[in-house]
């Protein structure tokens, strides 16, 4: 007896063309096929409506992306010079005249020798009490350039905390979070001549801090620069690649490790008092946050590296390096955020999801890169003593060409409060004109880490 849930046989008709023969049945013979006249099935409406959201949220993203560029043209960059004396510096910049007490120098960019950061070296007693005028004075630097190094006078820094007398091994507590690197290119490079590289670190783990302390201990003579090209090249050796460890072995650096008293009495760090300098209204937050209100303490070995960002709110950066061999900056100017922005945009597939894809890339762009995009940028070198201060939209990256040491927190003064969280507190509130021109990671970005907020008096 026939199967009922059998279907008919179909019956094809063969037609012969070229030596091939073809199977050639009816459109209602073949399942699936939808038959002229027929009404259209309707979609899943679960896959309609997100796809709704999704368009939606994009048409909104690219609304807020260009309200905020308009607002940081006219606010920010057209305002700058206004009142100033400025002079013509390299390849048509302009700048502005620093004051004698300043005791300003341009230092040369040692891989192209071409003009690069300024280097500021006030006196103790200037210092001490101008510092929220000279943070006034370089603004415009700060913007053009977006950074600028400070030569911490002598007498500055507080001695380190006396050790207590069972402190001469470190407490069980006393670790610090620590990982590898490594520089491969990225998925999604091209081109040989405008590479991008990834920077991928391992998990974080937590060593000893006295294991750190014995590298610090170490006296190392004084090498060769390590360059960009030579950095960069050793993320791409085949050894690299294959196995994952550098031929010469492992580097490892240690980040974001809250400084306490007994860290810098156990490592013998000066305080260079970041959190205690004037001017810096980020300590009007309600709530404090740490790396940014209180300082973070830094260990890198040669070759390891922080990728490309700017701080969180778009905050400036205070830098001080205790001691060590160089560490080296590439600083993005200012003016060149919305350039560099839209080329990572480009060059990586489905990465504009929020307002700080950027940082999520964990990505490092040398210098034929960012010229390739049109992007301005400076090569920084901080030596012990030294701080460096980054500007607002000054996207950086670096690496350390040995073993050193430094600390950094975050500031800003009253131009950046203005701009940056009062406008967002006022476009919430519904009396901002123009937009708001920082969001922190939304639902739909990729990022792990919790996004920070900061909430001033008045703000809900």
């Amino acid at each position: 007896m026939e199967n009922p849930d059998t279907p008919p046989t179909k019956i094809a008709k063969l037609i012969s063309h070229a030596g091939i023969t073809f199977e050639v049945f009816r459109p209602e013979e073949l399942p699936g096929i939808p038959i002229f006249g027929e009404p259209r099935q309707r979609r899943n409406n679960s896959s309609s409506d997100s796809n709704n959201k999704k368009r939606k949220a994009d048409e909104e993203e690219e609304g807020w992306e260009k309200r905020r560029r308009t607002t940081i043209e006219c606010e920010l960059f057209d305002r700058v010079f206004i009142g100033l004396e400025t002079q013509a510096c390299n390849e048509g910049e302009r700048l502005p005249r620093l004051p004698d007490w300043l005791n300003a120098v341009r230092e040369d960019q040692w891989d192209t020798r071409a003009p690069g950061v300024f280097l500021v070296q006030p006196s103790l007693e200037d210092f001490r009490t101008r510092f929220v005028e000279m943070m006034g004075v370089l603004e415009a630097i700060g913007v053009e350039m977006g950074v600028v190094k400070i030569k911490i006078p002598e007498g500055w820094n507080d001695s380190p905390p006396i050790p207590s007398p069972e402190s001469d091994s470190a407490p069980p507590d006393l670790e610090l979070y620590t990982m590898t690197q490594r520089l491969p290119l990225h998925p999604s490079s091209k081109s040989n001549l405008a590479p991008i590289y990834h920077v991928t670190s391992s998990t974080k783990h937590t060593i000893s801090a006295s294991r750190w302390r014995d590298i610090i201990r170490i006296p190392t003579r004084p090498a060769a620069a390590l360059s960009e090209i030579k950095m960069c090249f050793r993320g791409r050796q085949w050894n690299n690649i294959l196995t994952g460890i550098p031929r010469d072995g492992p580097t490892h650096y240690s980040s974001d490790n809250d400084i306490t008293d007994d860290l810098r009495s156990y490592l013998s760090l000066s305080d260079p008092k970041l959190t205690s300098l004037p001017g810096n209204v980020l300590h009007d937050n309600i709530t404090a946050v740490t790396g940014i209100h209180t300082p973070y303490l830094y260990i890198g070995q040669a070759y390891t590296m922080f990728a490309l960002h700017t701080e969180d709110y778009n905050a400036l950066s205070l830098n001080y390096q205790h001691s060590g061999a160089p560490k080296s900056w590439r600083v993005c100017s200012p003016r060149s955020f919305t350039a560099l922005e839209d080329f990572i945009a480009a060059s990586i597939p489905n990465t504009r999801n929020c307002s700080q894809f950027v940082r999520h890339q964990s990505i490092y762009l040398p210098r034929e890169t960012l010229e390739k995009a049109g992007v301005r940028s400076t090569l920084v070198r901080q030596f012990p003593g030294e701080m460096v201060i980054t500007w607002p939209l000054a996207y950086h990256q670096g690496w350390n060409e040995g073993v050193n040491v430094n600390e950094a927190c975050g500031y800003g003064n009253e131009r950046w409060r203005e701009l940056f969280p009062e406008r967002v507190r006022r476009v919430k509130e519904g009396r901002g004109a123009g937009g708001g021109v920082y969001r922190a990671c939304s639902g739909r970005c990729v990022g792990r880490e919790e996004p920070v907020r900061l909430v001033y008096g008045g703000e809900e």
